[in-house]
């Protein structure tokens, strides 16, 4: 039995009969539910939409089948812990493989780099085909190993939130080291220091989009992020992104979930900065504690009651949305693999105009084709392609002009890099857009990342796991602490159930004492 496998099971005498809603059916939510579920609490999830998973949905059409939400999977661990906390094996529930060749960075026509999971293969590839210096590439692995396993402890699987967990020696010799974990100079410079090649630099720049933020100005301590890709790896679920959703709903149904789909919630019942529990229509449910898993600037849009005065979130503040194109293409294209980036010319201006909240011409495109790994998801003589560029969130601007325009200019370009009239291979067609986003997983101007992070304080700035002011509401997610992906959604959903469940034990142990004051027996 794990450490925090032994703690919950601690925790669990203090927890039984507590009563607890969770609002919101994403990877966090089911997460957080399946936690509190094992560690005794009662559980209703209540999920607006027909089908559990946020984000992390499918569409089929056609005989295609196409990953909606995330495609990138790594960190398995912090699923595996999930699954060992609540004591099951998640091999039971999912399987999944390790990718040998993890993305493909394509620059002009037959141009590409091969980004391998082998440091030394990899490491090679940019000698041979940008002649970087393999000794950098290999010192700058070294160096992100450092910097994630000096600071994940503290800004990942912890509350920065609370005293008890942030304000220790062993922190404060990290705070120590800030000058030297690239906190204080952006991402890019950070990594610009590293290597001889612009090109290089790009490639390892580029994760400072995976939050919705720009790399130009985001904090260089994000390139603790190439570790967990090309350190720790990459990794494919058999079945698609969605088996992890499946297994996570899978898992609830094991512990006694009790989950309510097509169920909106409308409000957060709260009465003298105490929650009572949650407001569906007209109805008044009762809970002793809520989290929300909802995207937080719209949770505090239109979930708080007006005399709760509650700041709404500044469109300035949010990060980066997206224009996603799920295609499906007659052919094979030998030049694509599952994940592929295609960069665009001047990169920083891109992000320039990104910052601006505008579109910029020359986009920066991902294209996932999970058939490469999964054939069945199309049809024989045909792929599945999932194409996504950056763009503003939404502003109120022209979205069907600016779908219009994005589209004409990802078929342009990628018919010239692949040699093909691309419209003419296109027989199946969906386009999302941050209406769509808003809309369909309670995105806040469709931002998918929710808060950017492109500030030294954006860690802190990050909406805590537990309300500031309100009793017994807590919050998990990719737009609270610590952010977004399926890993750090993941232990969102682990600080949040630990602190609810600490709170149940600390009024227990309250209430015990004041029984005993009461009866005479504390004398």
């Amino acid at each position: 039995m794990s450490e925090n496998n032994r703690e919950i099971r601690k925790r669990e005498r203090y927890a039984v009969r507590a009563q607890v809603a969770v609002v919101g059916g994403g990877v966090a939510g089911m997460a957080a539910a399946a936690r509190l579920a094992y560690a005794g609490c009662k559980v209703v999830l209540f999920e607006a939409n027909a089908e559990l998973g946020g984000k992390l949905s499918e569409r089929v059409s056609q005989g295609f089948r196409f990953d909606c939400g995330p495609s990138l999977f790594t960190l398995p661990e912090t699923l595996e812990r999930l699954f060992s906390d609540c004591g099951k094996d998640l091999q039971s529930y999912l399987s999944y493989d390790r990718l040998d060749l993890i993305t493909r960075y394509h620059y002009a026509k037959n141009a590409w780099v091969d980004a391998w999971v082998d440091q030394e293969k990899f490491s090679q590839e940019l000698y041979e085909k940008f002649n970087e210096d393999p000794s950098k590439v290999l010192r700058y692995f070294k160096r992100v190993k450092w910097l994630y396993e000096l600071t994940a402890p503290v800004f990942l699987e912890k509350s920065i939130h609370r005293r008890s967990e942030l304000w220790t020696a062993a922190n404060l010799i990290k705070v120590l080291a800030l000058p030297f974990i690239g906190a204080f100079q952006s991402l890019y410079r950070f990594n610009k220091r590293h290597f001889d090649k612009e090109r290089t630099t790009q490639i390892f720049s580029r994760v400072a989009t995976y939050n919705g933020s720009n790399p130009y100005k985001a904090p260089g301590t994000l390139a603790l992020i190439n570790h967990v890709e090309f350190g720790v790896g990459a990794y494919y679920p058999q079945g698609g992104m969605i088996a992890i959703r499946d297994a996570l709903a899978a898992l609830l149904n094991d512990l006694g979930v009790e989950v309510r789909l097509n169920t909106k919630v409308d409000k957060f019942h709260v009465f003298q900065q105490r929650v009572l529990g949650v407001k569906i229509k007209d109805e008044k449910i009762s809970f002793d504690r809520v989290v929300s898993a909802l995207d937080i600037a719209y949770a505090k849009e239109y979930l708080f009651s007006r005399d709760l005065m509650e700041p709404k979130m500044r469109v300035k503040n949010l990060g980066m949305s997206a224009i996603v194109f799920q295609w499906g293409i007659k052919g094979d294209f030998s030049q694509l693999v599952l994940h592929n980036v295609f960069f665009s010319k001047k990169y920083r201006k891109e992000f320039d105009s990104l910052n601006h909240k505008q579109l910029y011409h020359d986009l920066t495109m991902y294209v996932y084709v999970s058939s490469k790994r999964r054939p069945e998801d199309a049809p024989a003589g045909h792929e599945n392609w999932f194409v996504m560029v950056n763009v503003p969130c939404d502003q109120k601007q022209d979205w069907d002009k600016i779908r219009d325009f994005t589209r004409k200019s990802v078929i342009q370009r990628l018919s010239a890099d692949l040699s093909c009239d691309l419209e003419s291979l296109i027989v199946d067609e969906n386009i999302i857009t941050p209406l769509h986003f808003e809309k369909a997983t309670k995105t806040y101007a469709g931002a998918l990342y929710g808060q950017h992070s492109n500030s030294i304080f954006s860690a802190f700035c990050r909406y805590p796991n537990k309300h500031p002011r309100i009793h017994g509401l807590y919050f998990c997610g990719g737009s609270v602490h610590p952010g977004g992906g399926i890993p750090i959604c993941l232990h969102s959903a682990n600080i949040t159930s630990r602190w609810l469940l600490d709170g149940l034990r600390q009024s227990r142990g309250r209430s015990r004492r004041s029984s005993k004051h009461s009866s005479g027996d504390g004398k």
